[in-house]
């Protein structure tokens, strides 16, 4: 008897509903100069979860990929080019450049790692 009155005030309790943490909007601003990027870090840490937009300025025609994610990007010069993805896998991912100059996709260089921490 007492179970039973217990489970109808159980249900008349409106369910409360916790939203989930908001992702995070992360922008970074990212110059190539002779083909190599144009910053103190080498590294730019993110969490699972998050919104990332790579704004990069590039000093001359060239590709970039970011693996793991498998997203490439055509940079024209002097042209801001965005590379946005949502961080859904922990890690560390090269950015790496291709097909600058004479490389014509070739050379793969490391310009600069992402890390994406668990939540």
């Amino acid at each position: 008897m007492i179970r039973s009155f217990v489970i109808f005030l159980l249900l008349l309790i409106p369910a409360v509903h916790v939203p989930a943490a908001h992702a995070a909007d992360k922008q970074f601003m990212l110059q190539l100069q002779n083909r190599k990027v144009v910053s103190s870090k080498s590294t730019i840490r993110v969490s699972k979860g998050d919104r990332i937009t790579l704004v990069w300025r590039s000093d001359e025609k060239g590709e970039i990929h970011l693996h793991g994610y498998d997203i490439t990007l055509t940079l024209t010069p002097n042209t801001p080019t965005i590379l946005h993805f949502d961080a859904t896998v922990s890690g560390r991912f090269p950015i790496t450049s291709h097909g600058f100059g004479d490389d014509h996709g070739h050379a793969h260089n490391t310009l600069l790692y992402i890390e994406v921490y668990p939540d």
